[in-house]
C-alpha cells in the first residue's frame, strides 16, 4: 500500500512538473519569438541642446532650444501616476500597461491561434520579469512629441519649461493625458485633455485612491502653463548669423549640448561710437553712409562696429561685413610690406612719375593726387604720401603675385594680381581689412579675430584653441608702421586731427566715391568708410584724408576720454 502510494505521489510530481516544464519551455519560445527584450529595451541616449548669445555685458539676444529631453526617473512615478496612467489606458481598450505594451510594442504571427500564445507568453512575461513603473518608465521616455520634443520630461520642460517632479499633481495628470491621447489618437486640444483630466480625478476619488480633500485640493488647481519660445532679437539677428558661421568654422556642433556664448561686443561702447559717427556724418554731406569696427587686437576681440542703414543694409550691423567697396590706398601697406620682405629698404631711392603700362585693354597710366610726382624719392614716400606711381613701380619690381600673396596670408581672399590691384582695386568689407590690419598691429603675427568671448558647454567652458601664426617678420612690419606714423605725422591724414602716435593710412577711391581710413593705436585697430551707396562721387573733398580720417579722430579721442582706454606711450 505504501509503496503503490510513493508510486503514485512521484508519478504525480513528475507529471506536473513535466506540465510546468512544458508550458515554460512553450512560454519560453513564444517570449522568444515576441523577441519582448528588444521591444521594450530603452536606451536612447538624448539630452536638452541649446543655443544662448549674450553680449559682453551679458544681454541675452538670442536663445533657441534644439531639443527637449528629460528622462524621467524611478522617483518620478508614484503609485498615484501609475494608477492615473491604467485609466487612460483602459478608456482606450487596454487593461492596464502591460496589455498596452502587448498589444502595441510586440510583433503578432498570422496564425490565429499561434497569436493567442504570442500574446499570453508575452504577456506572462512581462507581468513576471517587470514592474508596473518600469513599463510606465519605458513608455514615458520613448514618445516623440516632434523632432525636437522627446519623452514626457521634454514635454514637462517645453510645456511648462519645469523639469516633472516640479510640477503640481494636475499639471502631471494633464501631460500623461497628452501623452496618451498623443501614440492612441493622435492628439487632442486643451478643452478635451483637461475634461478627461477632471474625469479622472473624479475616478480616483470614488475607487478610493485619493480622499476628498485631495481631490478637491486639485480639481481647484489652475494649470499654469510656461511655453517655451526661442528668444531672437531682431536687431542682432544679422550678427547671430555670423556667430553661428564662426561656431561652424571652430567646429563647435552647438545642436549637441547646452551652450552659452558670449560675445565681444560691448554694447554702450558700440552705441556711443555710432552716435559720434551719425553726428559727424550729419556735418558733412546729406545721405552719407558710412561704417567702422573697432578691434582689440591684442585680444583678437571685435569690440566695437556699426553701419548706417539704408534698403540693403536695414541693420546697422551686416554693412560692415557684407559691403564690399574699392579699397583705395589702404591696401597700399601690402605692396610695401611685400616689398621690404625682399630687401627693399625704407630709404631706397626710387623714381616717381607718371608712367604708362601696355595691357590687353589698353594702356595702363594711373595719376598721382593733384598730378603731384616727386622725381626721385625715397621709397618710404610712396606710402607716407599715398603715391600711386611709386607704389605700382615698387608693386612690379616685387612681383603683382607676390603682394597678391602677402595679402593673402593677412586674410585677404581672392587678391586678383593686375595692375590696379596695388591701388586698391579689388574689393573688400570694412571687417576684411580691420581683420587684415591686426597683423601690422601684432607686429606680424595673424590672430584670430572673433566675436566670441567665451563658449560654455554644459555649464563647463570650453577652450577655444587659437590658430596664431607669423606671416611677416617683425622687421618688415615696424619699417611699414613707421611709415604709417608719418601718414599721420606729416603725410595725408596730416590736418585730420588723429592722434600722434597712431600708425595710419588713408585710401581714396575713382572720382571720390569711397573715403577710407584705418587707425592703429594700442591697443586697437580702427578702420571707417564713408561713401554713398549709389557708388557717386563726394566731391574733391571726399578722399581719405578729409572725409575718413577725422571721423576715426573723433572716435579715438573719446576713447582715450575714459581711464578705461588708456594710451600706452609709443
Amino acid at each position: 500500500m505504501k509503496t503503490n502510494l510513493l508510486f503514485v505521489f512521484i508519478l504525480s510530481s513528475f507529471l506536473i512538473l513535466s506540465t510546468h516544464l512544458l508550458l515554460e519551455s512553450l512560454h519560453s519560445y513564444y517570449v522568444y519569438k515576441a523577441k519582448p527584450l528588444k521591444q521594450i529595451k530603452y536606451n536612447e541616449k538624448g539630452e536638452n541642446s541649446r543655443l544662448q548669445i549674450s553680449l559682453s555685458d551679458g544681454r541675452l539676444i538670442y536663445m533657441k532650444q534644439f531639443a527637449f529631453v528629460d528622462e524621467i526617473k524611478p522617483d518620478n512615478i508614484d503609485a498615484d501616476l501609475i494608477s492615473v496612467l491604467n485609466i487612460f489606458f483602459s478608456r482606450n481598450g487596454y487593461k492596464n500597461i502591460s496589455e498596452y505594451y502587448v498589444d502595441n510594442y510586440f510583433p503578432s504571427l498570422s496564425a490565429r491561434w499561434e497569436k493567442d500564445y504570442l500574446r499570453k507568453a508575452a504577456l506572462h512575461y512581462l507581468e513576471r520579469n517587470y514592474e508596473e513603473k518600469d513599463l510606465s518608465l519605458y513608455y514615458l521616455n520613448r514618445i516623440k512629441f516632434s523632432k525636437n520634443i522627446r519623452g514626457v520630461g521634454g514635454l514637462s520642460l517645453y510645456l511648462f519649461n519645469k523639469k516633472l517632479g516640479s510640477l503640481d499633481f494636475k499639471s502631471k495628470v494633464y501631460l500623461l493625458a497628452y501623452a496618451v491621447n498623443f501614440t492612441e489618437n493622435g492628439g487632442r486640444g486643451f478643452a478635451g485633455l483637461s475634461r478627461q483630466v477632471d474625469s479622472v480625478l473624479w475616478q480616483m476619488f470614488t475607487n478610493n485612491t485619493i480622499d476628498y480633500g485631495f481631490y478637491r485640493k486639485v480639481a481647484d488647481t489652475l494649470i499654469s502653463f510656461n511655453v517655451y519660445h526661442d528668444f531672437k532679437h531682431k536687431r542682432y539677428l544679422p550678427l547671430v548669423r555670423e556667430v553661428k558661421k564662426e561656431l561652424k568654422i571652430k567646429s563647435v556642433d552647438y545642436k549637441t549640448g547646452m551652450y552659452k556664448i558670449e560675445l565681444t561686443l560691448k554694447r554702450d561702447l558700440s552705441i556711443t561710437l555710432a552716435d559720434k559717427l551719425k553726428k559727424y556724418l550729419e556735418e558733412k554731406q546729406t545721405g552719407l553712409k558710412a561704417a567702422y569696427v573697432l578691434i582689440n587686437y591684442e585680444k583678437g576681440s571685435i569690440e566695437a562696429l556699426y553701419g548706417t542703414k539704408s534698403y540693403s543694409y536695414k541693420d546697422g550691423f551686416s554693412r560692415v561685413w557684407k559691403m564690399k567697396r574699392q579699397t583705395g590706398s589702404i591696401f597700399k601697406p601690402f605692396v610695401y610690406i611685400t616689398a621690404f620682405e625682399a630687401g627693399v629698404k625704407p630709404y631706397d631711392y626710387i623714381i616717381d612719375k607718371q608712367r604708362e603700362y601696355k595691357t590687353r585693354s589698353g594702356i595702363y597710366s594711373p595719376n598721382n593726387y593733384a598730378d603731384y610726382y616727386m622725381g626721385k624719392t625715397y621709397v618710404r614716400n610712396g606710402l607716407v604720401f599715398s603715391l600711386n606711381n611709386v607704389t605700382v613701380k615698387l608693386a612690379l619690381d616685387t612681383g603683382l603675385n607676390n603682394v597678391a600673396e602677402t595679402a593673402e596670408k593677412f586674410g585677404l581672399a581672392g587678391v586678383k594680381p593686375y595692375l590696379s590691384m596695388p591701388l586698391g582695386a579689388n574689393p573688400f568689407s570694412v571687417l576684411d581689412m580691420a581683420e587684415a590690419y591686426t597683423v601690422f598691429a601684432n607686429k606680424g603675427i595673424k590672430k584670430d579675430v572673433s566675436f566670441i568671448a567665451s563658449i560654455t558647454k554644459n555649464g563647463k567652458r570650453i577652450k577655444i584653441s587659437g590658430d596664431d601664426r607669423r606671416v611677416a617678420s617683425e622687421k618688415s612690419v615696424s619699417m611699414t608702421l613707421q611709415c604709417m606714423r608719418d601718414v599721420v605725422r606729416f603725410g595725408t591724414a596730416r590736418k585730420s586731427g588723429v592722434l600722434a602716435g597712431t600708425a595710419g593710412k588713408t585710401g581714396t577711391t575713382n572720382d571720390y566715391k569711397d573715403a577710407w581710413f584705418v587707425g592703429i593705436f594700442e591697443p586697437y585697430v580702427l578702420m571707417v568708410w564713408v561713401g554713398f551707396d549709389d557708388m557717386r562721387s563726394m566731391g574733391e573733398k571726399g578722399t581719405g584724408g578729409e572725409m575718413a580720417a577725422p571721423a576715426v579722430a573723433k572716435l579715438q579721442k573719446y576713447l582715450y576720454s575714459e581711464e578705461r582706454y588708456t594710451i600706452k606711450k609709443q
